[in-house]
């Protein structure tokens, strides 16, 4: 696996909060890939709950930009713990160092 695909892949941990159920809902154990296609995903994805679909969603469009995330969805459904995931998550993919407070 090259250093990129390790880094969108840890930027998906981050934004799935590193749980098992999810990782493995989306990648194949055996190779760094989507275990299925887009809409096969995203049809299994329903039987998720609807902040998961979210995340789902949200994922499959930092890997491959599919998924259909809508930001109005996350601030509208998503609970504060699992809006943050995701921007943590956006701030690692994105390489971004928030300032530490009082830093300018």
């Amino acid at each position: 696996m090259n250093l990129q695909t390790a880094h969108l892949i840890s930027s998906i941990q981050i934004l799935l909060r590193h749980d098992e159920r999810l990782i493995y809902f989306l990648f194949s154990h055996k190779n760094p890939e989507l275990r299925l296609g887009v809409d096969e995903l995203l049809n299994e994805a329903h039987c998720l709950s609807r902040g998961e679909y979210i995340l789902i969603q949200a994922a499959i469009d930092f890997w491959n930009g599919t998924g259909g995330f809508r930001l109005g969805d996350a601030l509208n459904l998503l609970d504060d713990d699992n809006v943050l995931a995701l921007v943590m998550a956006m701030l690692h993919l994105r390489e971004i160092k928030l300032p530490e407070p009082g830093e300018c």
